[in-house]
């Protein structure tokens, strides 16, 4: 079974077994920040991210606390809203970077909408499918050490 937006899913539907099963190892003790400030989407998003055997941080929809919890842990990759109630995150995306920490940025802003300097960060744009965001999240735990 695959949770995805509140539902349990066949496998059949949504690749659950095919997706967990290709990708075992590869989020197996691996630490991944949430930062979403949509109560449903984050919940969900932290369930399957969990549900791949991988740490889930957070997940946090307010920004001093996304801070405080990326401040404390060695994480492997960070997915990231770029905007949280009015609080843009790019004091935070800024220290994960200076940190080399991959993010993963998951948005309903355009690219183009983004500060040029955060252009060129790993991108997903809403509505994504869990599916889909959590093979871009495997795409970039390869070789990839905490930081």
């Amino acid at each position: 079974m695959l949770f995805y937006a509140g539902l349990y899913l066949p496998s059949s539907m949504g690749n659950g077994e095919r997706f967990m099963s290709s990708h075992d190892t590869l989020f197996a003790d691996a630490r991944i920040l949430v930062v979403e400030d949509e109560y449903f989407l984050a919940s969900d998003l932290a369930e399957a991210i969990g549900g791949t055997g991988a740490k889930v941080v957070g997940p946090s929809g307010r920004l001093a606390d996304a801070r405080e919890l990326a401040k404390n842990e060695k994480l492997n990759i960070a997915v990231l809203d770029v905007n949280l109630r009015g609080e843009m995150v790019f004091d935070l995306l800024d220290e994960l970077l200076d940190r080399q920490v991959p993010v993963l940025l998951a948005t309903g802003y355009s690219r183009s909408a983004l500060p040029d300097r955060y252009r060129s960060c790993h991108f997903v744009e809403k509505p994504y499918k869990i599916p889909d965001l959590l093979s871009e999240i495997a795409r970039h735990l390869q070789g990839a050490a905490p930081a």
